[in-house]
């Protein structure tokens, strides 16, 4: 019996001891599953932030692209402006040519009246030095007679 007993006490302590080492082998996995989830949620933490750190450059981006979008708008009307200034002018200069080339033509004329009126001015004054009164009763048609006699009357 003694030895039937100490053979249970061995294979109860052969027991025990494989239960101790596996105690203690869950004990290490717990102890490196707390460890694990500590990681873990430091991770999670860090995943976190930098998530809320994508989603503020996510929104930066969306306002540059809409300011990006704004200015590229207002450079568009820009060209339109700058276009339509470019027509504008050169109308206006065309305006001005032709502003000027009447005024030019009109310059020319006006000399040329005065030319002309000088001219007859000049031929008038010689032909009144030149011509004497019964010349010009030679010439005299019956028309100018009549008026002439109604002028003396008066």
């Amino acid at each position: 019996k003694n030895r039937e007993l100490d053979e249970l006490l061995q294979l109860e302590k052969a027991r025990n001891d494989t239960y101790k080492e596996k105690a203690e082998q869950l004990l290490e996995a717990q102890h490196g599953l707390t460890k694990q989830t500590a990681k873990n949620r430091e991770l999670d933490e860090l995943l976190q932030l930098e998530k809320a750190r994508n989603d503020t450059y996510k929104e930066k981006a969306e306002q540059l692209l809409e300011a990006q979008h704004g200015l590229t708008k207002q450079t568009a009307k820009n060209r339109e402006l700058d276009e339509l200034l470019q027509l504008e002018k050169a109308r206006n200069d065309k305006l001005d040519s032709v502003i000027n080339a009447i005024y030019n033509a009109y310059l020319k004329f006006d000399r040329a009246i005065k030319n002309q009126q000088s001219e007859e001015n000049n031929s008038f004054e010689a032909s009144l030095d030149s011509v004497s009164y019964t010349h010009l009763r030679a010439h005299e048609t019956p028309e100018h007679l009549v008026c002439r006699l109604l002028l003396e009357k008066k």
